[in-house]
C-alpha cells in the first residue's frame, strides 16, 4: 500500500515538472531545477526524463577556489530547447556555491543561489555556462539542472522534460611556508628563500615562478634587499602566489667624541659611539693603544684607524684624529699707549710659567724679543713656544691717546694794505710743557706779525708730539677797493669811450685821481689804446688803484667796384659798393635816393653814398660815373686782362700783361666774400662759393685796379 502511493506521488511530481518546462518558452521562472526542496512543478504533459531524448551536465570533476570553469548542458529530442541550472554546496542545497556568467541566456541570484536560464526556446540545445567556484573550499558542489525537450507545435503535449545533476568536488588551496634570510651587511647580495611545506591543490608536481628571475627552482640565493613574489602552480594550473621582503641591516656609522692632546703630551682620548648594523660590536685599535672602558687613552696628535664589526661580521673603518689643543704655558701681556702719533707705543710680556726650556717670542711684527717698543696705536699679538712644542699665543691693544692741547689767540688788523697784522698765541694748556709754534707765514714764535688782510694758522706742539691747530682771520680796517667799468669806442678815431670807477668800503668820502686828470668818478671822452688810471683815496687816506685800456671797431671802408659795359653814351653803367669794418649791419644812402650797395642803369655823373653802421659811425664816399671808362690811376692794358672760364665751378684762371697783387671777391649785396693778396696771382679757386653771379676787383703792382663779373655754377 505504501509503494502505491509513493508512486501515485512521484508520476504527480513527473506531469508537473512537464508542465512547467514547455509553459514557460522564455526566462522561465526561478528554481525550477529539481534541486532538493525547489518547486518542479509545470503544465507540460509526460513522465520526467522520457526515453526520445536526453539532457547532460558536463564541467569539472573538482574545482579550485575562486577560479573559472564552464559548465555545458545538453539537451536532445525535441526541436525547441529550454534550461534552467543551479550550483549548491552539496551537505546544504539551500546555500548557493559559486556564480554563473556568460551570454545567450540570463543570469540571476536567489535566495543567495545562482542561477542560469534560457531567456527565450530556440533550437539551440547546449550551452555553456561560464561558472566561478568559491572562493573558499566549501566541499563538494552540486550543479542541478532542468530542461525541456518541446516539439515546436504550439501546445504542451509530448514535450519532454529532463532533470539531471553534475557533482564537483572540492580541491585545498595551495598551501606553502617559506623560509628566508635577510642580507648580512650593506652591499652584500647573501639573501635566500626556500619554498617549504608545498601541498593542496590537485597536487604535484608543482612549477615555481618568481618576479624578477627567471629560475623556476623552489629557492632563490644570493638575493640583494627588495620584495620578492613567487607563484607556485599545481598540476591542474591552480596557482597562489606569495611575496617576501628582505631586508638588509642599516649601515655601520661610528662618530668620535675627541679630546685633543695638549701640546705634545700623550693626553688625547677617542671614544667610539657606534650605530646601525647589528650589535653587539667590536672596536680594533692599532697595537700598543690602551683602551680603557671603550675609550682609548694616552693619545699623541696623529690618525688612528679602528676596525669597528657587528654581530653579522659586518666591519668598517674609520679614523680618529687627535689634534694638539691648549697649551700650559701662562703669561701675561701688557702695554703703554702711543701719544699723538708719535709712534712711541710699546707692549712687554711677564710673569711667563710652564715652560720646558727657554721660551721663545715672535710678535705679529716679526719683533723675537720679549717686548716691543716704538708703536703706532693698533693691536699686536705674541706667540711663546717652549722646548716641549707648547705654544700660547695672546693679543693686546696699543691705544692712541691724544694729550688735547688748546689756546686762544689774539689778531691787529692790518690798515690800508701796509701789512701791519699781527696775531698771537694765548694761554696754551693740555699736552706737556714746553711747547713749540709753527705759523703757515714761517714764524715759529707765539706770535706772527707783518701781516695783510687773509687767513692764517697757526698749530702749537707740545713735547710729547701732540700738537692742535687754529686758523686765524686778519682784516683790514676797511681799506676801499676799486673797480673799473669800461664803455669802448663807438667809431673808428673818435673820443666816446668812457671809464666809471666802483669803489666799495673804505670810509668816505673818496676822491678820484684819474691819470689824464679828471677828478670825477667817471672819466669820459676817452680814445682807444691807451691806459687810463684810477687812483681812489678814502677818508682815512687808504687808497686803491686801477688801469684799464679801451678798444675802437676797426675803420669804415667802402671799396668802388665801377663796370661800364659800353662806350656808347648810355646810362648803363653800375657801381657796387663793398663794405668792411666798422659794426655791420650796415645802411646805404645815396644822393639819387638809393638804399642799396648796388647801383646800376647810371648815367655819367658823381654818385655820392652815406654808409652808416650799426654804431651810428658814417663814411661817405663819391664816385664819378664816366661812359664807358674806369676810375683806376693807372689802367690795365685794353684786352690783356682775362677771367677764364667764366662761368666757372672750381677755379678761374688770370692773365694779364702785369701782375695781378691782390683780389676781392665780392657778391652781389656788396658783401666781400674773399681777399687774396700775393706777388702774382694767376689761379683763384672758387669751389667754397655758393653758385651765383659775384665781382672780382684785381689791383697790379702798378696800383691800377679793375672790376670783372663772372658767375660760379
Amino acid at each position: 500500500m505504501k509503494r502505491k502511493v509513493l508512486r501515485s506521488i512521484t508520476l504527480i511530481a513527473i506531469a508537473v515538472i512537464g508542465l512547467i518546462n514547455l509553459n514557460y518558452s522564455s526566462n522561465p521562472p526561478i528554481d525550477r531545477t529539481n534541486r532538493t526542496g525547489s518547486n518542479c512543478t509545470g503544465c507540460h504533459n509526460g513522465s520526467l526524463n522520457p526515453s526520445g531524448g536526453s539532457m547532460s551536465i558536463t564541467g569539472p570533476s573538482s574545482y579550485y577556489p575562486g577560479k573559472t570553469y564552464t559548465i555545458t548542458t545538453a539537451l536532445t529530442g525535441g526541436s525547441i530547447y529550454g534550461f534552467e541550472i543551479t550550483a549548491v554546496q552539496a551537505s546544504n542545497t539551500s546555500t548557493g556555491a559559486g556564480s554563473f556568467s556568460g551570454t545567450g541566456f540570463n543570469t540571476t541570484t536567489s535566495g543567495g543561489r545562482p542561477y542560469a536560464r534560457h531567456s527565450s526556446s530556440s533550437s539551440t540545445s547546449s550551452y555553456g555556462v561560464t561558472w566561478t567556484a568559491p572562493t573558499t573550499n566549501v566541499g563538494s558542489v552540486t550543479i542541478y539542472g532542468a530542461g525541456v525537450s518541446a516539439n515546436g507545435d504550439g501546445g504542451n503535449s509530448n514535450d519532454k522534460t529532463y532533470a539531471t545533476t553534475k557533482s564537483i568536488t572540492a580541491l585545498n588551496l595551495i598551501s606553502f611556508t617559506t623560509d628566508s634570510s635577510s642580507i648580512s651587511c650593506v652591499g652584500n647580495n647573501d639573501g635566500k628563500i626556500i619554498l617549504k611545506n608545498i601541498s593542496g591543490g590537485a597536487g604535484g608536481p608543482y612549477t615555481y615562478k618568481w618576479s624578477d628571475s627567471t629560475s623556476t627552482a623552489d629557492s632563490l640565493v644570493n638575493l640583494g634587499p627588495g620584495t620578492y613574489t613567487v607563484t607556485v602552480t599545481d598540476n591542474s594550473s591552480n596557482e597562489l602566489a606569495k611575496t617576501v621582503k628582505l631586508s638588509a641591516p642599516s649601515a655601520i656609522s661610528n662618530r668620535f667624541n675627541l679630546s685633543a692632546s695638549i701640546c705634545q703630551d700623550s693626553t688625547g682620548w677617542a671614544l667610539p659611539n657606534v650605530s646601525g648594523g647589528k650589535s653587539p660590536y667590536s672596536v680594533a685599535w692599532p697595537a700598543g693603544i690602551s683602551v680603557s672602558n671603550d675609550t682609548a687613552v694616552n693619545l699623541k696628535a696623529g690618525s688612528y684607524i679602528i676596525t669597528i664589526t657587528d654581530n653579522n661580521g659586518c666591519s668598517i673603518n674609520d679614523t680618529a684624529v687627535i689634534s694638539t689643543s691648549g697649551s700650559n704655558i701662562t703669561f701675561n701681556i701688557t702695554s703703554n699707549p702711543e701719544f699723538c702719533n708719535n709712534g712711541w707705543g710699546e707692549a712687554f710680556v711677564s710673569n711667563i710659567a710652564n715652560v720646558v726650556g727657554k721660551p721663545s717670542f715672535i710678535w705679529s711684527n716679526n719683533k723675537i724679543a720679549s717686548s716691543i717698543d716704538s708703536l703706532s696705536a693698533g693691536s699686536y699679538s705674541v706667540t711663546i713656544s717652549d722646548g716641549a712644542g707648547c705654544s700660547a699665543t695672546k693679543s693686546i691693544m696699543v691705544s692712541a691717546q691724544n694729550n688735547k692741547i688748546s689756546f686762544t689767540t689774539s689778531t691787529t688788523d692790518d690798515k690800508c694794505n701796509q701789512s701791519i697784522g699781527s696775531a698771537k698765541v694765548l694761554n696754551p694748556v693740555g699736552g706737556a710743557a714746553p711747547y713749540s709754534y709753527n705759523w703757515d707765514n714761517g714764524s715759529t714764535l707765539d706770535s706772527a706779525i707783518g701781516l695783510s688782510k687773509g687767513s692764517y694758522s697757526v698749530t702749537v706742539t707740545d713735547s710729547m708730539q701732540c700738537s692742535a691747530t687754529q686758523m686765524v682771520t686778519i682784516d683790514d680796517a676797511n681799506s676801499p677797493s676799486l673797480s673799473l667799468s669800461d664803455k669802448n669806442l663807438d667809431c673808428f678815431g673818435d673820443s666816446s669811450g668812457q671809464i666809471r670807477g666802483i669803489v666799495n668800503g673804505g670810509t668816505k668820502p673818496y676822491s678820484f685821481n684819474w691819470s689824464n686828470g679828471s677828478s670825477d668818478s667817471i672819466s669820459d671822452k676817452l680814445v682807444a689804446n691807451v691806459f687810463y688810471t684810477l687812483t681812489v683815496t678814502d677818508a682815512n687816506g687808504c687808497t686803491a688803484l686801477d688801469s684799464s685800456s679801451l678798444t675802437e671797431p676797426t675803420a669804415l671802408i667802402a671799396d668802388t667796384l665801377y663796370q661800364s659795359t659800353s662806350n656808347d653814351s648810355t646810362c648803363d653803367e653800375s657801381i657796387v659798393l663793398a663794405v668792411s669794418g666798422g659794426t655791420p649791419n650796415y645802411s646805404f644812402n645815396w644822393s639819387n635816393g638809393a638804399t642799396d650797395s648796388t647801383l646800376s642803369n647810371l648815367c655819367e655823373g658823381v654818385y655820392t653814398c652815406t654808409i652808416t653802421d650799426a654804431n651810428g659811425c658814417e663814411t661817405s664816399p663819391s664816385i664819378t660815373v664816366v661812359d664807358g671808362d674806369l676810375t683806376s690811376l693807372v689802367e690795365f692794358s685794353k684786352n690783356k686782362l682775362h677771367l677764364f672760364p667764366n662761368p666757372a665751378s672750381e677755379e678761374i684762371n688770370i692773365t694779364s700783361d702785369s701782375p695781378v697783387t691782390s683780389i676781392q671777391i665780392v657778391s652781389i649785396d656788396g658783401s666781400v666774400i674773399k681777399s687774396i693778396q700775393s706777388e702774382s696771382i694767376e689761379t683763384v679757386s672758387i669751389v667754397d662759393l655758393q653758385n651765383g653771379v659775384y665781382f672780382m676787383k684785381l689791383n697790379n703792382d702798378k696800383g691800377a685796379s679793375e672790376t670783372i663779373q663772372f658767375i660760379k655754377r
